[in-house]
């Protein structure tokens, strides 16, 4: 079994297919290189500096649970049953794509200066310090 997305959807797929008595190998396949980890709190303590991230509590090696981090999906070969990855092909016998939704990106913002998009621990890194110098800010979206 091959899954396709590192987030919520796509760890507890995994987890729980170990607990519903699936002895099969299982792949998560993400294309962060890092842990999984919850994204609501990159908004809150993460921003705030009073985590360093939010990786789930899961013991993925305990649950014979295969990490494949920093491996983005390219593209599905379904006749084959091959996952295409940025690191080769990845045969499968199941696939389940839980890759979560793409953030709205407003016309026009791509690029200026002072407009940032929150939707991963790199970016949320990146906005911390930003946050620690400026005391005006508009949020779009929730």
């Amino acid at each position: 079994m091959v899954v396709v997305g590192a987030g919520m959807a796509g760890v507890q797929t995994a987890v729980a297919l170990r607990e519903q008595g699936f002895t099969g190998p299982v792949t998560l396949v993400g294309a962060e290189p890092h842990q999984p980890y919850d994204r609501p709190p990159l908004s809150k303590a993460v921003l705030l500096g009073t985590a360093e991230g939010s990786a789930f509590d899961v013991d993925f090696e305990a649950l014979g649970i295969t990490l494949r981090l920093g491996c983005e999906a390219l593209g599905v070969r379904p006749g084959e049953h091959v996952l295409d990855t940025s690191e080769g092909p990845v045969p499968y016998d199941s696939l389940v794509l839980a890759t979560g939704a793409e953030p709205v990106r407003l016309p026009g913002a791509e690029g200026v200066p002072g407009v940032h998009l929150l939707r991963t621990l790199d970016d949320a890194e990146r906005l911390r310090p930003v946050l620690a110098r400026r005391h005006d800010v508009v949020v779009v979206g929730a």
